[in-house]
Parts: C-alpha cells; structure tokens; sequence
C-alpha cells in the first residue's frame, strides 16, 4: 500500500509498504509526480524484487505477450 505525505521542507513522500517486507520511500517536488510514482510504483516488477518478491513469480515477458 502506497501512501503520501508532505514535508517540512514541501516535497512530498511516498512510502510503499507490504507486510513482512522493507518499505519502499522516494521523495519528489511535485504532488503530481508523487502520485504517478504511488500508482505504477505499486505494480511495478522491479520495484516488487526490491521489496524482496521473489523473481519466479514475477511473469517473463514472454507470458505477458502470449497473454496479450
């Protein structure tokens, strides 16, 4: 689950949080950008293994385009 909040220092945080995993925090100027990150960062594959989802059940390539 990703949330925002807004600094002291007026950039905004975004922490990806999973339960049993390290959080995920970046941190951007714009509120605009923190929500695009929040959005696609959640479902993103390379930020899945920094979260330390293991890389088998991440889907190949190859399976998204015989899916598609």
């Amino acid at each position: 689950m990703a949330s925002i909040r807004r600094l002291p220092s007026g950039s905004y945080q975004v922490q990806i949080r999973r339960a049993g995993m390290p959080a995920v925090t970046r941190s951007f100027s714009k509120k605009r950008d923190a929500e695009s990150y929040a959005r696609t960062g959640e479902g993103d594959s390379e930020l899945a293994r920094k979260l330390g989802r293991v890389s088998a059940q991440i889907p190949r390539f190859s399976v998204w385009c015989d899916t598609y």
